[in-house]
C-alpha cells in the first residue's frame, strides 16, 4: 500500500524497510505517548519485525508474528506449484 513507483528499485531494500519501520515506530511512540508499542509482523513482515525486536527491544512491549515466514524457498515452491495446479 505504500509503494511509490517513482522510487528507484535499488533503494527498496530490507534494510531500508527496517529503517522506515523504526521511523514509524518512533512516530507511534510519540503520538501515543508510550515508551513501548506492540509490534506485529505478517508474512514477509515477520522477517523485518524480528530484526526490529532484536535490534530495538527498548521500543517494543511484545512481538507478535502472524503467518510467519520460516522456509522461504519451500514456501515459494509450494505456492508456485499450487498456482500451477489451479
Amino acid at each position: 500500500m505504500s509503494y511509490d513507483p517513482d522510487l528507484p528499485p535499488e533503494t527498496i531494500t530490507s534494510e531500508q524497510i527496517k529503517l522506515d519501520a523504526v521511523e514509524v515506530t518512533d512516530y507511534l511512540r510519540e503520538r501515543f505517548d508510550q515508551d513501548k508499542i506492540y509490534l506485529i509482523g505478517h508474512s514477509f513482515g515477520t522477517t523485518i519485525a524480528l530484526k526490529l525486536a532484536a535490534e530495538y527491544p527498548e521500543k517494543y512491549e511484545a512481538y507478535i508474528a502472524m503467518g510467519m515466514s520460516v522456509d522461504k524457498i519451500r514456501s515459494e515452491r509450494k505456492a508456485y506449484n499450487y498456482m500451477l495446479e489451479q
